[in-house]
């Protein structure tokens, strides 16, 4: 197993352990792992005490409650000594957490699992400093970490990780990013919208939600919407999306934008975030044709929306629902905007 592979295959392991002996060569090569870990200003503030004798094993599980690391036949307990490296900057804490990890990395090379144990021993009950009395800790030392180590009984879980893009990135930190799909009504806007979403989170991208002036305004053949109708509802829309922003999400809004004002009231609202704008459009035919065909929407606010649509141009992309497929439109938007 390379370094990478014991990286990518660690997991904090709270299960059972077989009660087959950890040799103490292994026990060195753990403990050394650590030792050799960086150290703030070369302070070397980190210590160790491997325990491997049944009795002090059980002297310590009587102190941890509730208990941890019960079947483990071995332990490592990791001290510490709040030095300051210089002026008045200590990196204790940097000290062993590198040695923690590098131990935890050589314990899975060497066939064994573990689980770094510290706030549970350093609450407020301070487990830690009984466990230092029991190991003759002298003063100066803090017992801040227990590590069990030995041959799982069961194969570890993976938790659940965040993909690489929500967490990673390039040069700089990201901007939440907004795709806004603005079209007269009837467009396809939704169906889109509902198939990029789908072509983005099939493609392994951070998980995208979709925002619609539908769920802000009740659509109705009897009822006429209105500019300032829609512009009642933008400061709703964008705080919705700004919600699911800060969730780590992308937003993918779908809107009928007729007015300067509304469009520059989005901008306002969402300008701590990447805005890409996609026009969506058909023939005008086809639009009365769809719109007829819903029989939810008041008769001629496609062909009204589409006359009123703005901005009229300067959009990063437009796609045509009247030729493509929303399948084909959003394989079209990924390429271009992601």
């Amino acid at each position: 197993m390379n370094v990478l592979d014991a990286i990518n295959s660690r997991h904090s392991y709270r299960g059972k352990y077989k009660d087959t002996p950890v040799p103490r060569k292994d026990l060195i090569t753990i403990m050394q792992a650590g030792l050799n870990a960086p150290s703030g200003c070369n302070k070397q503030t980190t210590s160790l005490i491997a325990v491997d004798d049944p009795n002090v094993l059980a002297k310590l599980r009587s102190v941890i409650d509730p208990p941890v690391g019960e079947t483990a036949p071995a332990a490592v307990c990791v001290l510490t000594q709040r030095i300051n490296a210089y002026r008045d900057k200590c990196f204790a804490v940097q000290d062993y957490s590198a040695a923690i990890e590098n131990m935890l990395l050589a314990a899975v090379e060497l066939g064994y699992q573990s689980c770094w144990y510290e706030g549970h021993i350093t609450d407020d009950d301070r487990i830690g400093d009984k466990m230092a009395q029991i190991l003759n800790v002298p003063d100066g030392y803090e017992l801040v970490c227990f590590l069990p180590v030995g041959i799982a009984e069961n194969d570890p879980v993976c938790p659940n990780k965040k993909a690489f893009e929500e967490r990673a990135w390039f040069n700089s930190y990201p901007r939440s990013h907004v795709v806004l799909l603005n079209g007269p009504s009837s467009s396809g806007k939704s169906t889109l919208a509902r198939a990029l979403q789908q072509l983005i989170a099939d493609k392994g991208s951070k998980r995208y939600e979709v925002v619609s002036i539908d769920d802000f305004l009740p659509m109705s053949p009897d009822e006429t919407i209105y500019e300032d109708d829609v512009f009642s509802i933008s400061d709703d829309l964008c705080k919705k999306a700004q919600e699911i922003l800060e969730t780590g999400a992308g937003v993918i809004i779908d809107h009928v934008i007729t007015s300067e004002r509304i469009f520059e009231r989005l901008k306002e609202n969402l300008s701590s975030s990447r805005i890409q704008t996609v026009c969506v459009t058909c023939p005008l035919q086809v639009l009365r044709t769809r719109e007829q065909a819903r029989g939810n929407r008041c008769p001629g606010s496609a062909e009204a929306s589409a006359e009123y649509l703005f901005p009229k141009e300067g959009y990063d992309l437009t796609v045509d629902t009247g030729t493509k497929s929303p399948e084909e439109n959003a394989l079209m938007i990924f390429g271009q905007l992601f």
